[in-house]
C-alpha cells in the first residue's frame, strides 16, 4: 500500500470513527445540519423552551430579541408538540426535538446551557431579561464583552 493511499485511508477511518462525524451533514448553505446539541459546544449558549400551552407563543418573544441573542452567542429552541422552532441558521436533523432535546427538560420548562455544555438554569417560566442577566454575569461572557468592546466588534 502506498504512503498516499495509507494516509487517505487513515483520514477516512478517523472521520468515520469520530463521535460526531455522522451528525455533521452539510446543508446547501454550508451550515451544518444540527443533530445534537454537542455540536454547539464552545460556540454557542443554548436556551431551550418547552412550550406546552397551545396559546403561548414564546417564539415571537424570542424573535423580538434577535440582536440580544446574537450578541450573547445564544441559540434558542422552542419545542412544542415534537416540533422545534429556532434561531439556528441551518436545518435541524429529523427528530431533533424529540431525540435531542426532550430528555433535557426534566420537568422544567426553560433550560439554559452554557458554552461549556453545562446546565446553568432550570426554571418553570421564561424570563428573557433574567436569562440575559444570568448570561451577562458569566465569566466567559464578561471576557467576551471586554474583548469585543476593545475590538469594537458586534
Amino acid at each position: 500500500m502506498t504512503v498516499r493511499r495509507r494516509f487517505t485511508l487513515s483520514i477516512l477511518l478517523a472521520a468515520l470513527t469520530w463521535p460526531g462525524a455522522m451528525l455533521l451533514a452539510q446543508s446547501p448553505s454550508n451550515v451544518p445540519t444540527l443533530a445534537a446539541l454537542s455540536q454547539l459546544r464552545w460556540e454557542y449558549r443554548v436556551l431551550l423552551v418547552f412550550d406546552e400551552a397551545p396559546a403561548r407563543d414564546d417564539t415571537a418573544l424570542l424573535r423580538e430579541q434577535a440582536t440580544a441573542f446574537r450578541e450573547r452567542d445564544t441559540l434558542w429552541f422552542v419545542v412544542r408538540d415534537g416540533e422545534v422552532q429556532s434561531n439556528y441558521p441551518g436545518p435541524l436533523a429529523e427528530g431533533f426535538g424529540e431525540r435531542g432535546l426532550r430528555g433535557l427538560a426534566r420537568g422544567e420548562r426553560v433550560v439554559l446551557i452554557g458554552k461549556d455544555g453545562g446546565v446553568k438554569l432550570r426554571t418553570s417560566s421564561l424570563d428573557i431579561a433574567g436569562v440575559f442577566a444570568l448570561i451577562d454575569g458569566m465569566p466567559m461572557r464578561r471576557r467576551e464583552m471586554r474583548e469585543r468592546g476593545s475590538e469594537g466588534k458586534r
